[in-house]
């Protein structure tokens, strides 16, 4: 599938989302948060489900549209005859670009998923509503054969998305935030037409001991394989802007719905004449409350994971599910301890191929798509720590590793089959210096390792280190 949404539509979510949500609003003042059960629907109204099946209709006739008759895009000319061919087709995994494939799909499928949210419908309903307008999208509106990745990223991707922004702008609305319609323009189009009444008790207030905007200079460390053209040993200056949300509490056994606690972080790097952005993310979508006093909560979840690295060095995806940990302890009035850790089932994953991506492969037919990265399950884990103290500090650590097995009959030409193990890090030290606003340095690292059974191996390393201010909100 095919797909012209502009990818700075994804940039203005991760950086407006922080603007969008109300910033006085502790975890204690929502009452409702209370409850155990989400016993209310999602708005005060009959679910509008004839409404929601329309305006995600709508939303693949518009991108259609477009396709064919601005863009004028080969795959858009539909017929009678390249239905039939679809319906008759064997799924395939298709050969679009990383970010069509990684970043395009999510976010147009957020459109079903949205129709859905703000229609009344709930998290698993919206969730059938996407699976179901990709499949349609898949079938009918293009002309290419159906792809099976296509699905897959549509329909999780889309949920991780388009929940976050659902719920990011009903935050938004509660704080009267004008552009909110830039996270969600199904939801400002039906609470424009039907005024949208909200259960408020559906929803979690910001946590915002660990919500953070930051930004800083740098410099970047690279060892990159010998395999890629041009410069192997990369040092350059830097510049990033990154912020996170946590949104409900992250240790807390009252989560009554599917992401009623959810985080996510995003990172844009820029480092002439490389760049990079980031997101990660995960979302409860079940909670078992193992201990809740006034010095220590914790709670075992089972989360979605939405993560991606797109830029010019690396380009990483990974759809997971996994069981999470999450605690929070309260060791004296000075010191606090928070860890968190995650194990996961990558179900599909993505990593550059270096051979196809900076390698010097010609093909026969240079006018047509060549996926230039692999397409892969496994199992992975990540982590999070921090021990802060009042004022001396604290101390932060995060990281994660995947280990990624080709999926068989995905392997794009001139690649091959194999594993690659990757792994993130980073560690940083940060202090108060004014109220709210906190000063820092961090160190970063990205390396894989990539074993190939008919292909040389790959191994890389970039690293880097910044200076940071951060508003902690």
């Amino acid at each position: 599938m095919k797909n012209s949404l502009p990818l700075f539509r994804i940039v203005l979510f991760l950086f407006f989302c922080r603007m969008a949500v109300p910033q006085t609003v502790t975890a204690q003042e929502n009452p409702a948060a209370d409850q155990d059960e989400l016993s209310l629907p999602d708005i005060t109204e009959k679910p509008r489900i004839g409404v929601a099946l329309i305006e995600a209709m709508a939303s693949n006739l518009v991108l259609g549209g477009v396709n064919r008759f601005i863009r004028r895009a080969d795959y858009a000319y539909i017929s009678l005859d390249s239905i039939n061919s679809n319906v008759t087709s064997t799924w395939v995994w298709d050969q679009d670009e990383f970010p069509v494939n990684q970043l395009g799909h999510p976010y147009q499928g957020s459109f079903y998923y949205i129709a859905g949210r703000s229609n009344g419908l709930s998290f698993w309903q919206s969730s059938a509503l996407t699976a179901g307008n990709s499949i349609f999208w898949e079938l009918i509106m293009e002309t290419e054969t159906p792809s099976i990745n296509d699905l897959i990223l549509t329909t999780a991707g889309s949920i991780s998305v388009g929940e976050m922004l659902h719920r990011l702008y009903v935050a938004s609305d509660s704080a009267g935030f004008f552009f909110k319609w830039i996270l969600s323009p199904f939801d400002g189009i039906n609470d424009a037409i039907f005024g949208n009444r909200r259960n408020p008790q559906n929803y979690s207030p910001l946590y915002q001991e660990e919500t953070y905007f930051s930004f800083g200079p740098g410099m970047l460390l690279s060892r990159m394989d010998s395999q890629r053209t041009g410069t192997v040993d990369i040092t350059r200056p830097s510049l990033f802007i990154e912020g996170g949300i946590v949104y409900g509490n992250p240790y807390s056994k009252r989560v009554r719905a599917p992401y009623d606690h959810f985080e996510v972080r995003a990172r844009v790097q820029g480092s002439i004449p490389y760049y990079s952005l980031e997101l990660f993310s995960d979302g409860a979508l079940y909670t078992i409350g193992l201990w809740d006093t006034e010095k220590h909560q914790s709670a075992l979840t089972l989360n979605l994971h939405y993560d991606f690295i797109y830029g010019s060095l690396v380009n990483y995806s990974a759809n997971s599910l996994g069981l999470g940990y999450k605690m929070h302890q309260s060791v004296s009035e000075n010191w606090e301890l928070s860890f968190k850790s995650h194990l996961n089932w990558v179900f599909l994953g993505a990593s550059e191929f270096i051979r196809i991506w900076y390698g010097d492969i010609t093909y026969e037919d240079e006018d047509a798509e060549h996926r230039t990265y692999d397409f892969s399950t496994g199992g992975g884990a990540k982590i999070y720590f921090y021990a802060l103290h009042s004022r001396f500090g604290g101390i932060y650590l995060d990281g994660l590793v995947n280990f990624l097995y080709t999926i068989p009959g995905t392997v794009p030409e001139n690649g091959s089959p194999g594993f690659a193990v990757i792994g993130m890090g980073n560690i940083s030290y940060e202090k108060e210096i004014k109220a709210g606003w906190h000063a820092g340095i961090t160190a970063s690292g990205y390396w894989k390792s990539g074993f190939y059974t008919e292909a040389k191996n790959v191994h890389e390393l970039i690293t880097s280190c910044s200076l940071y201010a951060k508003k902690r909100f």
